[in-house]
């Protein structure tokens, strides 16, 4: 498994026991579609890893360091202050889930990536229909290359 795979797997898995999330997956603009398309819309968090910078490193290794997104997305709450919210906190539940993420991604670790820090967090677009919450992490990442070249026993016979 890739590191990158690895990754997601487990910010997926540890956002995924969240409870009010309703679809945790890969970033691929799912909510980005025109208003009138919009199918079900859902309590989301989709994860984007936005970018790796690579270094080299001995032994066919490589150590990167990198950046990766939480996007939550919210059908009901803050935008909706005024059109009689479901939430019985008065639509405040979105804090409590910025606030669950974090706690379920901070320092997660592995042996392909150090342990995960929070580094921002910001609204994602405020002019769409749907409230979007922008949580960004960084870690450092390693994988292994493929070697360039292999290892080749040699042997000389003298000559009599």
């Amino acid at each position: 498994m890739t590191p990158r795979k690895e990754l997601f797997l487990a910010v997926r898995d540890a956002i995924a026991t969240i409870t009010g999330i309703e679809l945790v997956d890969l970033q691929r603009k799912q909510f980005n579609q025109p208003k009138e398309f919009y199918g079900s819309l859902y309590t989301a968090a989709l994860i984007g890893i936005k970018q790796i910078i690579w270094g080299q490193m001995v032994e066919q290794r490589q150590e990167g360091n990198c950046t990766f997104e939480v996007i939550l997305y919210t059908k009901d709450g803050w935008m909706d202050q005024f059109a009689n919210t479901e939430d019985i906190a008065n639509g405040l539940m979105e804090i409590d889930l910025q606030d669950s993420i974090i706690e379920k991604v901070l320092f997660l670790h592995s042996d392909n990536f150090k342990p995960i820090m929070l580094v921002n967090e910001a609204p994602e677009d405020e002019d769409s229909q749907m409230l979007s919450y922008k949580l960004t992490f960084s870690t450092t990442i390693y994988r292994v290359i493929k070697p360039r070249y292999s290892t080749k026993t040699i042997t000389i016979t003298p000559a009599t």
